[in-house]
């Protein structure tokens, strides 16, 4: 699990499959009992910084609601962010190995050099 701030969190299933949790407010239907806050999903993802991404839109969304912010700060708020989000995805080794052996390409410079002949 990766906790991106107090608000969002991405949990990894598998090395393909990553889950965006916003925590939001539940808002019960009957008025005896109080509101409470949950990790609601927010969508899903193949890449660590996909899910990132989403996470800084939504927040962003909320930042120039709720903050009183300039275009300007804005701008450069989302930049030093995303220059971090790129930084973080996960790369997996291929589980398919290469063939020993001539190589693909060499195989067909050979052809190609044939046909010239």
């Amino acid at each position: 699990m990766l906790k991106l701030n107090e608000k969002f969190k991405i949990t990894g299933e598998d090395e393909h499959n990553y889950t965006l949790y916003e925590l939001r407010v539940i808002q019960p239907k009957d008025r005896t009992q109080e509101a409470r806050m949950e990790w609601k999903c927010a969508g899903y993802f193949g890449k660590v910084s996909q899910a990132i991404s989403c996470a800084i839109n939504k927040h962003i969304k909320d930042m120039i609601t709720e903050e009183d912010i300039t275009c300007k700060e804005l701008l450069e708020r989302l930049a030093e962010i995303e220059r971090e989000a790129e930084k973080i995805d996960v790369t997996y080794p291929p589980k398919i190995k290469p063939i020993k052996g001539i190589n693909q390409k060499e195989k067909q410079t050979k052809q190609e050099e044939k046909a010239y002949e």
